[in-house]
């Protein structure tokens, strides 16, 4: 039986079980607050070593020892600032160390894309980009992680075309609306009331003329490649995730055999079997890598290009385990 873990609604999960259960068996493990509330979380263990774990969700029952491997796109929902009493975060804090311990189980049995959450989380990191991108011969946009104001200030005396970016995407709530922050440029000057002791690490970049951005998702050895153009579009040219789509055409290429081989050779590094990635293509055709996401979403590539990634991703899942 295949795995899948995350929220039940999200329609990358829905999609992906319906490719997988024509051929074997699939379920959904919902990891969102609501289902949580209505879920059974059993783990024995014996004096004699051996151990049984069994989760009891929406009238199905999945038992670790059924399991043949396990993919992941939410470890667990978020606690949020409603959710801020003391009752509520021991209950979220339950879950999460019960969870997280049956992914480490998985882990243990070799039934886990990408090795671990762990893993997954390690490699979701700004600062480990950096490191794992040099030594796979793919080049990082000049960056500063800092909540020192003289670091700042160095940073913009260096370059005066910077962007702002989340360190960890969270989501947010505009106007009664989800929402998410979005690469924006930054000036010096908006830095003038800045209070160095109770900020925050921010992550500041070069900002990076570019023509194009590229969406990489890599399924084993595979990898497909999406070019996103948002030069025309006032929303989206520093960010394409405004999706401002009339204005923002998205195209499948082939994936240059240079960029394919380094994109590999980063993803054997950091021991990823799935990953989507991003790139920019600046006007000498340099590429620079953005950002990495063991968690990240593709569907609306295939929408746009029908690019086949949920079908090539059932077929590594259950290609794996033989």
């Amino acid at each position: 039986m295949f795995l899948l873990i995350g929220d039940h609604t999200d329609p990358h999960l829905q999609e992906l079980c319906t490719e997988i259960n024509q051929a074997q068996e699939c379920q959904i493990l919902s990891t969102e607050r609501d289902d949580l509330l209505d879920t059974q979380f059993s783990f024995f263990s014996k004096t004699d070593g051996t151990y049984s774990c069994i989760i009891s969700q929406s009238e199905k029952t999945i038992n670790l020892d059924n399991i043949d491997l396990a993919f992941c796109l939410s470890p667990l929902f978020r606690l949020d600032g409603k959710e801020q009493t003391q009752k509520a975060r021991f209950w979220y804090f339950s879950w999460k160390e019960s969870l997280y311990g049956f992914y480490a189980l998985l882990a243990l049995r070799n039934r886990f894309i990408n090795g671990s959450i762990e893993n997954c989380l390690r490699c979701q990191s700004k600062i480990l980009t950096f490191p794992f991108a040099h030594q796979a011969g793919l080049k990082v946009p000049k960056s500063l992680i800092s909540n020192a104001e003289s670091s700042i200030k160095d940073f913009f005396a260096h370059d005066s075309q910077v962007v702002l970016k989340t360190l960890h995407q969270m989501p947010l709530e505009s106007e009664g609306e989800m929402t998410m922050l979005l690469t924006q440029k930054i000036l010096e000057q908006d830095f003038s009331s800045y209070e160095e002791q109770d900020e925050s690490p921010l992550f500041l970049q070069k900002f990076i003329d570019k023509i194009y951005d590229l969406r990489l998702v890599v399924i084993g050895s595979e990898v497909m490649t999406c070019k996103i153009d948002a030069s025309k579009s006032l929303l989206g040219n520093v960010d394409y995730r405004a999706y401002d789509m009339p204005n923002t055409p998205h195209h499948y290429i082939e994936t240059p055999s240079e960029l394919k081989n380094k994109i590999l050779s980063l993803c054997k590094m950091m021991s990823l079997d799935y990953v989507s990635i991003d790139l920019c293509v600046d006007s000498t055709q340099e590429y620079w890598l953005l950002d990495i996401n063991p968690f990240g979403r593709y569907l609306w590539l295939e929408y746009a290009t029908g690019m086949q990634i949920t079908r090539k991703l059932s077929k590594f899942i259950q290609q794996k385990v033989d």
